[in-house]
């Protein structure tokens, strides 16, 4: 037990070395803005996810893996001429890394998370492969990085950890920021609010870590920024980046419009085609992604949903429309109705906004309204105790932000509002109010910060030592039993066979639902029919009706 957690400590520094290694290579020698060793790893974000992608359609094993793993390390101490970063990377896995060990997932992750990353990692691809599982359908293309991360020995125990790289490299990013004074009342403030709010890893998945680009992309490119060509690049790409991670931050676009109208105006022609690089990359993979799976180029467009008919492993598009449908009712509350006497039929709750009054009830109230009174705790705990005012104070206007914001929000609420998939507008729109209000004071007192922060951390960890604790004491199928890995049940199923190909179908398990959830490859999360087609290497699955 011992040298397993200390492995996997090693591996998670490793990590960050690894996709700091790539994000070198990425900024070559632009290093006047990149001072923060923490942005290559952002960098890096930009190489390996179309990278993993790529290499799932070619080759994937884990020697492949393990050989990009080692490389980005390699390239890491060849490119990185001050040493002592090393200690940066080794300091925040230390500190943080009780919030990555993890028994008790989240649900999502077990339901439908985990087995894509399986069925992706098998070293074929399979066509059709949302006819084993609808949800694969939207599934992250971040997933496809995780699978990077299935190593020799190690099998899928380490998928975690370029998920919780995103998040303390942003805890990294942001300390930075306020050492080298720069932005370092908002970078304070939500630093202190990253370690605070979002301790409990089980909660990630991909809806936040997305949303933690979100915040990096506006705190590193939007906020009090002067943008040049190079870092407009970057900002294109790690948003489209971020879709890819999380179709529904195309919500923050009204936010990404203001530097992206002001930069064009100020280019010409031929400066603008390495600006289209990411933006036509992305929509590679995402309609590659798109049509492997289902057999559409774009699944949100029935239109592009087997034009030739001569796509065999084509979803039927009625299920695709059931999960929009059924995503759009959870997100405005239906399905958590707090009186049951008022349900009304699914289609007249969606109508005219009849959805607001019960969803300000059951997610509002109990999730957002909280969270809000915490901003607003800490931003004058953080202000008041940890800054003081100059003489002269800077009198900027954030107007355009704030109608960005808002229109963020707004496009938000009305198609998703789940507080996990939007936090990034609302918690940003949410300072500048107040800050627009109450003026924050701007000359940091370092050792008042440092012991806000030093109490952050400890609370942090104090609360991640309890829940290890508590998950050891579980009596369910997350009990700690794989320490300091999460959980690997040995679930029920059925063998089937197709064409003398052999797979398995999920059946109802023991205080658990239905799922596939490390259940080897193929498998098949419903009762329909399907034929399985062998294709050299490759996969073709088929619903038969």
């Amino acid at each position: 037990m011992l040298i397993d957690t200390l492995v996997y400590l090693i591996l998670l520094l490793f990590t960050l070395l690894s996709i700091c290694g790539y994000g070198l290579i990425y900024n070559k020698k632009e290093i006047s803005y990149f001072d923060n060793p923490f942005i290559n790893i952002f960098a890096g974000l930009i190489i390996l996810v179309p990278v993993s992608f790529i290499i799932n359609l070619i080759s994937s094993n884990v020697f492949i893996n393990l050989f990009i793993f080692i490389l980005g390390i390699f390239l890491y101490f060849i490119k990185y001429k001050k040493k002592n970063y090393f200690l940066y990377f080794l300091s925040v896995s230390l500190i943080f890394f009780s919030g990555l060990v993890i028994s008790k997932t989240h649900e999502d992750f077990s339901v439908y998370h985990f087995q894509h990353i399986n069925e992706i990692s098998q070293n074929y691809i399979i066509l059709g492969l949302a006819n084993l599982d609808i949800r694969y359908t939207y599934a992250s293309i971040f997933a496809y990085l995780q699978s990077l991360y299935k190593f020799p020995i190690f099998d899928f125990k380490t998928i975690f950890l370029p998920i919780f790289s995103i998040y303390i490299s942003l805890i990294g990013y942001l300390f930075f920021n306020v050492i080298k004074k720069r932005k370092v009342f908002i970078s304070a403030f939500f630093l202190v609010l990253l370690i605070i709010k979002f301790k409990r890893f089980s909660e990630f998945g991909y809806d936040y870590i997305g949303q933690f680009l979100l915040i990096y992309i506006f705190i590193e490119f939007i906020f009090d920024t002067k943008l040049n060509k190079r870092k407009f690049f970057d900002l294109i790409a790690l948003f489209f980046l971020s879709i890819l991670i999380k179709i529904t931050n195309i919500y923050f676009l009204p936010v990404i419009l203001i530097p992206l109208l002001y930069q064009i105006k100020n280019i010409n022609l031929k400066q603008s085609i390495p600006i289209t690089i990411p933006i036509l990359s992305f929509l590679l993979i995402f309609s590659t992604n798109s049509f492997i799976k289902t057999g559409c180029l774009n699944y949100f467009l029935k239109v592009t949903c087997n034009i030739n008919n001569d796509i065999s492993w084509n979803v039927n598009y009625e299920e695709i429309n059931q999960i929009k449908s059924n995503s759009k009712s959870w997100a405005r509350g239906y399905f958590h109705q707090k009186n049951k006497n008022k349900i009304v039929n699914e289609d007249d709750y969606n109508k005219n906004l009849n959805w607001i009054p019960n969803w300000l009830v059951s997610h509002f109230k109990i999730k957002i309204l909280d969270y809000l009174i915490l901003l607003l705790i800490l931003y004058f705990l953080i202000n008041s105790l940890s800054f003081s005012k100059l003489k002269t104070r800077s009198n900027k206007s954030y107007s355009s932000l704030y109608i960005t914001l808002i229109f963020s929000c707004l496009f938000w609420f009305y198609n998703f509002p789940q507080f996990r998939l939007g936090f990034a507008s609302i918690s940003i729109l949410f300072f500048l109010i107040i800050d627009y209000f109450f003026k924050s004071n701007v000359k940091l007192k370092t050792k008042q910060f440092i012991v806000i922060l030093a109490i952050s951390i400890v609370y942090f960890n104090y609360s991640n030592f309890k829940r290890i604790s508590e998950e050891f004491s579980r009596d369910d199928i997350y009990k700690f039993t794989n320490f300091p890995f999460f959980p690997s049940p040995n679930l029920s199923f059925k063998i089937k066979f197709s064409e003398n190909i052999k797979y398995r179908v999920s059946t109802s398990n023991e205080n658990f639902w239905r799922t596939c959830w490390n259940i080897k490859p193929i498998c098949v999360n419903h009762d329909d029919k399907i034929k399985i087609t062998k294709l050299n290497k490759n996969f073709k699955i088929e619903k038969i009706n």
